[in-house]
């Protein structure tokens, strides 16, 4: 069995009493929150204090999920004993996107590979390629081993975002935490609600995930015309117009921007925008993005009983969601069990593996992706 242990930290209030019981110190210890608040000394060394002799996980958000809440400038804690399963990690320096191919071998490399069942990313949010990341640690873990995870954020600021293991976070690190022990079960699935619209253009240039033209005009222009007068909120704006493409090996995938240049017209998206392709504009309402957050959680709790659940949801859902956001996170415990102790963030970019790509794990956008964790 798995144990828990959830904190809530906030500015006025400072940390909650502890929710739940733990046999012994925790293993693995996330915390989630506020760049501006994780990026605290003095509140790393109070979770040091708390959890002594743990591995702890730091990643700024775009908001917290714990429980049935979601919660903005806030920090939170979930701590996990596992009774059974050991727990690796590996961490490295990203120095642009164009490295992510080399990092994610990078780490996949120094994991250890015996015994190990399942691999967590947690990774900058701005300065990686998301595609070629999980691409790369695909390629370089064993066949059998399935890959999650998510990209830090920085709520709709796009400026700067943070990952830490076992220090004061960082922008630009990237790690992989190894779960490993036959007793470990583990399911995963991902749910959109976003559908294709009659606005279709073709990428006509673009480098990685650096877009420069839709339909031989600067992509940036493209956007700000569709945005309207919310182009003055870019790039948190164009969250609302994310993109679909059809991939040849990954199916059909949903790409959101992490930044734009102004002086190069360009867009900076969270995975490939391959030349050529056809991208079609894509549109959803609330009810839609709620209803297949409670079929991805019904996917991954894979009928069976759930010790613990790990959310990742995309920023952009949040927008859209505005007041009804807790809802999501609602609908989908009450497809894994309301007694299951749930905990996540609002992130730049989710990771998971797709529904044709087996245990091959992919970059997406705009889902709610869930992660299951359970000791037999």
């Amino acid at each position: 069995m798995i144990h828990t242990q959830q904190r809530i930290w906030t500015e006025a209030d400072g940390w909650s009493e502890p929710q739940g019981n733990l046999p012994g110190q925790p293993q693995l210890v996330f915390v989630f929150g506020d760049r501006e608040f994780v990026e605290r000394e003095s509140l790393f060394d109070q979770v040091r204090q708390f959890y002594k002799d743990s591995y702890i996980f730091t990643a700024s958000t775009a908001g917290n999920i714990t429980g049935n809440e979601v919660l903005d400038k806030a920090v939170t804690i979930s701590a996990l004993y596992f009774e059974k399963t050991k727990i690796w990690f590996a961490e490295t320096n990203i120095e642009n996107e164009f490295d992510s191919l080399n990092v994610g071998k990078k780490l996949a490399d120094f994991l250890p590979q015996e015994d190990l069942v399942h691999s967590l990313i947690l990774s900058d949010g701005i300065f990686v390629n998301g595609t070629e990341l999980a691409k790369s640690v695909n390629e370089h873990l064993p066949q059998n081993v399935t890959v999650t995870g998510g990209l830090a954020g920085d709520g709709t600021a796009f400026g700067k975002t943070v990952i830490g293991v076992n220090n004061l976070p960082q922008s630009r690190r990237v790690a992989l935490i190894g779960f490993y022990g036959k007793e470990l079960k583990i399911n995963y699935a991902t749910g959109s609600g976003w559908t294709a619209t009659d606005n279709v253009f073709t990428i006509t240039r673009s480098k990685g995930n650096v877009l420069y033209e839709l339909n031989g005009e600067p992509a940036l222009d493209v956007y700000k015309k569709l945005l309207g007068d919310q182009a003055a909120n870019l790039p948190g704006s164009a969250l609302l117009f994310p993109l679909e493409l059809q991939l040849p090996e990954e199916g059909v995938v949903t790409r959101t921007i992490l930044g734009v240049d102004e002086k190069q017209k360009s867009m900076t998206f969270a995975g490939d925008m391959p030349q050529g392709l056809v991208a079609r504009m894509m549109k959803t309402t609330a009810g839609d993005l709620i209803a297949q957050a409670h079929e991805a959680g019904k996917k991954a709790a894979g009928g069976g009983h759930v010790d613990f659940a790990l959310l990742v949801s995309c920023v952009g859902r949040k927008l859209v969601l505005k007041e009804r956001t807790a809802e999501e996170v609602l609908a989908v415990r009450q497809a894994i069990g309301l007694e299951t102790p749930v905990f996540g963030f609002y992130s730049y970019g989710e990771l998971c593996p797709g529904q044709n790509s087996g245990k091959h794990c992919l970059l997406h956008n705009q889902t709610m992706t869930v992660t299951t964790f359970s000791e037999t």
